[in-house]
This record gives structure tokens, C-alpha cells and sequence, in this order.
């Protein structure tokens, strides 16, 4: 069967739109047959209500001819419209962005109604349903490349950190950024900020910038830095519920976030908290790992300090090589088409099991 896709973004101009403008360059790579509906764009002009109509009318439209819709997240749809493309025989998937946190409750009472559901936590496809599959965050190939010897002042760092500030991440950029203080050293953190307290953390408040930047702006911050502190997000705690450990999976994460990918495609060497299997796996040896603030400051001091320049250039090159070779959106789209393609053959083949059966 022809296959045409509908690409839906979720309403978040920040956390989701990198992953949606990740797939919709991998679209154009491979040359599907595709269009896009940025539900971010449309909310900035029309309510939600009149920018869920739109996006059933289009979809649902016979001359469009579409066959899948694919939500990034998902998760401000309302479930009557997955229910009521369901209903159309219009098979539905979702590419979840924040697993194992929008696994559940979130996106159960949505999952009766998608067809695929496209996990970015490998523990949350251990699960033996055969709609769920693994499918990791990627970096997009297509970036603002700066030349080595002609980056921005303004993006220039010793070490960086890039994402919002939770609770379980101040500790370690805390006592980062009293090293650099002390070393003289810049650093910088961009991000939400609101869990920073100026008078309980003094250190870490004097090199954060506060507010969200968007994905090509954190491409910048990364190719102008030395090396970037990269922290896993604490599954157990949520900004939103901070009480609700139970809501959780009872569960050890495997998989790397997507700042794995685009410090690698950035050419930004690693100094990585070694939670998660997956950065080892990617990375190998070409990083830098801790468990304790004491380690986190002898990576700093190695890395800033002690690591020859030649070191430094073959490590990142040797990510930026792995990166392109497999972990950029287009190698994602490659998988999430074939695991399409091969689900929906399986239920053509049960259909007519079932209906041979019927048959006898």
C-alpha cells in the first residue's frame, strides 16, 4: 500500500520543535511522500480548537491521500482527535520526546488509538507490546556550521551547560562552576533557572543566563565551547508534579538524551554524568565520564588543563565521523519507516489468517 505522511508538531516551540524539525529534514532527505502541519506556528495565529480542526480536515480529506499521521509527542492533542483519525482508518503514531515521563498516565488513555508508538527511552519498548518500539533521539545534520577560527564571541565558553536547571542538576553545576570561578575559567548555563536560588546557590546564579534558547542557538553555544557538561533528567522527579515518583516506571533508564547527538555533531567534546548505558555505547572512550562532584572537577581540570590539543581534535572528530555515520534524523526515519511498513504487513497477514480461519 502507498504511504503518504502527515508530520504534527506539538505545541512547544522549545523541548519538541527540535526533534519535528529534525524529521521534517530527514522527510526531504529521503524523499517520501509527506507533508507537515506545525501545530506550534498555527497556535500562534488561532485557538487550539480551530488549529485541531484544521488538522483533521487536512488529514482526513480523501483527495490529500493521506494513510499516517505522526505526532512529535503529542501529548496537547486532545485524545478525540487520535480516536477520531482511528476511526477514519487513518493509522496514527506517536514519537514520544520525554519517556519514560509522558509514558504514563499521559499517553495511555492516547494509545488504544495509535497504531505505533515510538519510544525514546529502550526501557519503555521492554515491554513485549509489538506496537512500541525503540527508536533514540538523533541529532539534525543540517546546522549553522561555524568555522573553528571564526566563532562569535558571544558563543564562546570553557564549559557549558545547556538545558533547564532541575533540582538533581544543581549540585554538580554548582560546585562546576565554583571550580571555574576559582580557575578563572567562563562558564555558562542557559536554561530555566527558576529552581536557582541567588543566595543559596551564589556560585552557579553568576554563570547562568536564564530562559530558554531555541536549537540552533544551542548549535552555536556548543561549537563555541570547550567542552559541555551533559546531565541526564532525574526519571523520579517532574517539574509539573514533584511528588509523583509513583506515576513513574520503578525502572534504571538506558538511553542518552538528544545533547549527546548534538554536541557530537558540534564537534563539542564531553564531560558526561555515566548514568545511562547508552553514552557509553555511542561515545566509548571518547568522553569524559563521573559520578561524584570530586570527578566531575578532574575532568574539568584535565580537560581544560592537562588534554593536548591534538587529543581534543581527534576525540571530537571521531564523534562528529559516528554521529553522521548513524545517530542523525534521517538513520531515525530510515527505522521508523521500516518498522511501518513491516507492522502493517504483519496485520494484512492477520487479517487474512482470520478471516481464512473464519472460512474453515
Amino acid at each position: 500500500m502507498k504511504k503518504k505522511f502527515l508530520l504534527v508538531s506539538d505545541r512547544s516551540k522549545f523541548s519538541t520543535l527540535d526533534v519535528y524539525n529534525g524529521y521534517c529534514q530527514a522527510f526531504l532527505q529521503l524523499k517520501l511522500d509527506y507533508e507537515f502541519f506545525p501545530l506550534y506556528e498555527y497556535l500562534d495565529l488561532f485557538s487550539m480548537d480551530v488549529c485541531l480542526c484544521m488538522l483533521l480536515t487536512k488529514a482526513l480529506i480523501k483527495d490529500n491521500g493521506f494513510t499516517h499521521v505522526l505526532f512529535i509527542s503529542g501529548i496537547e492533542v486532545p485524545v478525540y482527535v487520535f480516536e477520531t483519525l482511528n476511526t477514519y482508518n487513518i493509522k496514527v503514531g506517536i514519537i514520544a520526546t520525554d519517556d519514560p515521563h509522558s509514558a504514563r498516565p499521559i499517553l495511555f488513555d492516547r494509545f488504544p488509538y495509535c497504531k505505533y508508538y515510538f519510544t525514546n527511552e529502550k526501557m519503555c519498548a521492554e515491554t513485549g507490546n509489538k506496537r512500541i518500539t525503540y527508536l533514540p533521539v538523533a541529532a539534525n545534520n543540517v546546522i549553522p556550521q561555524f568555522e573553528e577560527d571564526n566563532i562569535p564571541e558571544e558563543y564562546k565558553t570553557d564549559i557549558l551547560f545547556i538545558g533547564s536547571v532541575y533540582p538533581g542538576r544543581i549540585p554538580y553545576l554548582e560546585c562546576a562552576a565554583e571550580w571555574a570561578i576559582k580557575t578563572n575559567k567562563k562558564m555558562l548555563v542557559r536554561g530555566h533557572i527558576t529552581y536557582v536560588d541567588r543566595v543559596k546557590h551564589p556560585n552557579l546564579y553568576a554563570v547562568c543566563d536564564g530562559g530558554t534558547i531555541n536549537n540552533k542557538e544551542t548549535l552555536k553555544y556548543l561549537q563555541g565551547a570547550r567542552c559541555t557538561i551533559n546531565l541526564s533528567r532525574d526519571i523520579y522527579w517532574h517539574p509539573y508534579l514533584p511528588s509523583n515518583a509513583s506515576r513513574l516506571m520503578e525502572c534504571i533508564p538506558f538511553s542518552a538524551n538528544p545533547r549527546m547527538y548534538e554536541a557530537s555533531i558540534c564537534k563539542c567534546l564531553q564531560i558526561v554524568l555515566d548514568d545511562r548505558e547508552e553514552y557509553r555505547d555511542f561515545l566509548g572512550g571518547n568522553a569524559f565520564y563521573f559520578n561524584h562532584k570530586s570527578e566531575l572537577i578532574q575532568c574539568l581540570d584535565y580537560v581544560l588543563t592537562g588534554l593536548p590539543e591534538e587529543s581534543r581534535k581527534q576525540i571530537v572528530e571521531a564523534n562528529f565521523k559516528k554521529v553522521l555515520e548513524c545517530g542523525c534524523y534521517q538513520h531515525r526515519l530510515v527505522k521508523l519507516v521500516t518498522f511501518i511498513h513491516e507492522t502493517d504487513e504483519q496485520d494484512i497477514r492477520d487479517e487474512m489468517e482470520k478471516a481464512f480461519g473464519k472460512r474453515k
